[in-house]
């Protein structure tokens, strides 16, 4: 398994998870963790309280495994629990008077990874350094969707699950994060047109 398990799919290694298999859970844990904490920590500013919810999630996830639903995207699954978590966690401390709110978090700022290599010529286009500040001007719902389509490739119906947002929603903050993008950069207005034309052809 653990050889080939950079050769399956997202399915059968969540199968095999499911089954009882060490190294799959393993395998889950080190590859989605660094992600995961990145994306908790643009959705709040509280780094100990992010830790807490992965570290629930994982331990949840590795003793109801047996009962778990299938998925053919193990990032959505875990990107759309660790959220809920996460709004639960910040909604039970507000009980007790503790000031959080998820908009307190760092609000999806684009910076180049060279580890993070990204094959989608839009990705590309978004992670060019004279398009970074422009990005991290937008609002954040803007930018979370976008950080969700284009950095982490995960489609309009699985981002409206994640934000629990409708998926036209969705379409509509990708489309007005572009045209937002289109005003600061003149340059590459007619690229962004073209995004436009191919991701949301029928909000042009």
């Amino acid at each position: 398994m653990a050889k080939l398990i950079i050769t399956i799919s997202d399915a059968e290694i969540w199968a095999a998870f499911r089954e009882g298999e060490e190294q799959a859970y393993e395998y889950i844990y080190k590859k989605f963790a660094p992600v995961l904490l990145n994306y908790g920590q643009h959705l709040i500013q509280d780094r100990q309280l992010v830790e807490d919810c992965m570290h629930d999630l994982f331990v949840q996830l590795y003793e109801h495994k047996a009962t778990l639903g299938n998925t053919d995207s193990i990032k959505f699954y875990l990107f759309r629990s660790l959220r809920r978590k996460i709004a639960e966690a910040v909604a039970h401390q507000k009980k007790f008077g503790k000031d959080l709110d998820l908009e307190q978090g760092k609000g999806f700022e684009v910076v180049s990874s060279p580890e993070n290599q990204m094959i989608d010529e839009i990705s590309v286009l978004l992670r060019d350094n004279t398009l970074q500040d422009a990005i991290n001007q937008l609002p954040k719902r803007q930018r979370e969707a976008l950080y969700l389509l284009y950095f982490n490739q995960l489609s309009y119906k699985e981002i409206s699950a994640i934000m629990t947002l409708e998926v036209r929603t969705v379409y509509n903050q990708v489309h007005n994060a572009l045209e937002n993008l289109k005003k600061h950069h003149l340059l590459v207005k007619p690229l962004l047109s073209m995004i436009l034309a191919v991701h949301c052809p029928f909000l042009v």
